[in-house]
């Protein structure tokens, strides 16, 4: 293999796959909120949010990838 191909999937692989962590944990946070309540002001405060911003991410990365695979593009969107 080139470096330019491990390269290419070395640092393509990881983002999608925090992606779609971070998607999940994101989802996952927000259900358990629906469900069950934070504990206090303070951990709702800071939970939330960031339930958001993993959400966000996800959803950014998630879009990313397979918008570039429908325009016909590589994994960078080339």
């Amino acid at each position: 293999m080139s470096a330019q191909t491990i390269g290419s999937v070395a640092v393509r692989f990881p983002f999608f796959a925090i992606g779609l962590m971070c998607l999940a944990l994101g989802v996952f946070t927000f259900l358990f909120f629906i469900l069950r309540g934070p504990d206090g002001p303070v951990s709702g405060g800071i939970e939330l949010p960031m339930a958001f911003v993993m959400v966000a991410f996800g959803s950014y990365v998630v879009w990313q990838r397979f918008m570039a695979r429908r325009s016909g593009g590589g994994p960078d969107g080339g």
